[in-house]
């Protein structure tokens, strides 16, 4: 919602207006209860009008980190996680799924297909891929998780016909090629990046 609330017949309808007070568009508010209480959290405070403010509230949104101490909460998981360490997880992330990216299209073997369609795995696998002939394709040997990436080497002909599994792993530093015969199932989604490779060539 934006702007101010509208009266709802039957109710107060009073505003309490509560300000940005850190400058990261979001009011704080912070219990003042001991440690390990009990029941709701509390806070109270003078506002600019003088009048006396009381805010109650169940869960906590924080999270008390190791490495930045209480700092917001992240809500990607069921446990709390600090928002500033999944950031950090974020680009990381990013940082490895661009060196996956650039090994792939940057490797000569490529371009033994020029006619061939290349995609990319939707996320970082942690387990073989499925193909639509119920084929497995394993991960390579050693590694819980990796960027892959499919070639179908004959994109307007019907299946069977050829086509590549291609696996990068921090692990093992050159590429892992796979011939096959079927493309990944609907459980292993992909988008296509030939577009990449072209404008680069």
């Amino acid at each position: 919602m934006s702007g101010p609330p509208k009266d709802v017949e039957g109710q107060c309808n009073a505003w309490l207006v509560i300000a940005d007070d850190y400058g990261d568009n979001i009011a704080t508010i912070r219990c003042q209860l001991k440690p390990g209480h009990e029941g709701l959290h509390l806070e109270t405070y003078k506002d600019s009008n003088k009048g006396s403010v009381k805010i109650t509230w169940e869960k906590d949104h924080s999270v008390l980190c190791e490495k930045h101490g209480r700092t917001h909460n992240a809500y990607v998981e069921e446990t709390p996680k600090c928002e500033e360490c999944y950031q950090e997880e974020l680009e990381l992330a990013s940082a490895g799924e661009e060196k996956a990216f650039n090994s792939f299209l940057e490797d000569p073997r490529i371009l033994e297909y020029p006619d061939a369609k290349l995609f990319a795995f939707c996320w970082k696998l942690e387990k073989e891929i499925q193909t639509t002939s119920g084929e497995v394709i394993f991960l390579p040997e050693g590694s819980d998780s990796c960027h892959a990436f499919f070639i179908d080497q004959e994109p307007e002909a019907n299946w069977a016909h050829k086509c590549t599994y291609v696996f990068f792993t921090e692990e093992v530093k050159n590429l892992i090629w796979i011939d096959s015969e079927w493309p990944p199932s609907e459980d292993f989604p992909v988008y296509e990046i030939t577009s990449y490779l072209r404008k680069d060539k």
